[in-house]
């Protein structure tokens, strides 16, 4: 695309949406699970404030034409992301639902813990800790800001941020 081709008109990104056979348990599992507040619904459709669109496979037909067998599930090439200060008790948390996990708990080499699993519609969840409380975390281990800094890969200014 050359600068001709550029569009000059300012879009934002309200969020991903997603199809889901059920609006209503999808939803349920979304509030429940995730923590999402709801900010619309509208029967085939339901957005939540953080931006996340949940609309029925049957509706998304409709809008866009899609044949409903040309809508697949566990594609695994979209992951919807998730961050939390509290992994401890959101994983605690976990326990009281039947999942399929992609992954269970996992540290990288950075310090951040993951757990992912699908949704009721095959869609990859990931939640991950925030890196501020992997800071907090490591600072609580006895680490210094510098070593925090080389763990977790991110600047000197960061750390001490998320120290004060």
């Amino acid at each position: 695309m050359n600068e001709n081709q550029k569009i000059n008109v300012n879009i934002d990104f309200i969020g991903p949406l997603i199809v889901v056979e059920n609006v209503k348990k999808a939803g349920d599992f979304y509030e429940n699970i995730a923590g999402q507040k709801l900010k619309f619904d509208f029967g085939a459709c339901r957005q939540f404030e953080s931006g996340l669109t949940l609309q029925s496979k049957a509706s998304m037909s409709e809008i866009f034409g899609f044949k409903e067998n040309e809508i697949k599930r566990r594609s695994n090439n979209f992951t919807l992301y998730f961050e939390t200060f509290d992994f401890d008790s959101f994983v605690e948390n976990l326990k009281n639902y039947d999942l399929e996990y992609v992954h269970g708990i996992v540290e990288f080499d950075w310090g951040q813990r993951s757990v992912s699993f699908y949704d009721l519609d095959d869609h990859v969840v990931d939640v991950s800790e925030k890196m501020e409380a992997v800071v907090k975390r490591f600072a609580e281990q006895g680490m210094t800001a510098e070593e925090i800094a080389k763990r977790t890969e991110h600047p000197i200014e960061f750390v001490n941020a998320c120290l004060k």
